[in-house]
C-alpha cells in the first residue's frame, strides 16, 4: 500500500496534537502527508518529509482541502483532522483494498 494513499489535512494552532498525528502516521501508516498549515507560526514545516503548503489563517477547512486537492500525487487519499492518530489497528490497507475494487467513496467506523 505504500505511496498508494496521501493525507490530507489542515492544521490550525495546535502544535503538540500535529506532532502526535504526524508519529502516529508515520509509525502505522507509512505514506506521504500534505499538510495545509493554517497556523500563525507554520511549525508543520518542522516535520521533514511531508509536503506543506501555507494556507490562510482560519480558511476553513473546506476551503483548505478543495485548495490542495490537485496536489495529491497517489491515487487515494483521505481526509484527517489534526487531533487524529494513527494505531496498530488503524487499517489503511483494507481502504486501499476497496478502493481498488472500483469504489468512489469509502467510510467507516473508527476505532
Amino acid at each position: 500500500m505504500r505511496y498508494q494513499l496521501t493525507g490530507i489535512l489542515g492544521t490550525v494552532d495546535r502544535p503538540r496534537e500535529f506532532a502526535a498525528l504526524v508519529e502516529s502516521w508515520e509509525n502505522y501508516v507509512g505514506t506521504p502527508l500534505l499538510v495545509i498549515d493554517q497556523s500563525e507560526e507554520g511549525y508543520a514545516s518542522r516535520h521533514p518529509g511531508h509536503r506543506v503548503v501555507k494556507g490562510d489563517y482560519l480558511m476553513g477547512a473546506p476551503s483548505a482541502y478543495r485548495a490542495v486537492l490537485e496536489l495529491v500525487d497517489t491515487p487515494y487519499f483521505t481526509v484527517l483532522e489534526d487531533d487524529f492518530q494513527a494505531t496498530p489497528d488503524t487499517h489503511y490497507d483494507a481502504l486501499v483494498d476497496h478502493m481498488d475494487l472500483g469504489f468512489d467513496f469509502v467510510g467507516g467506523a473508527l476505532l
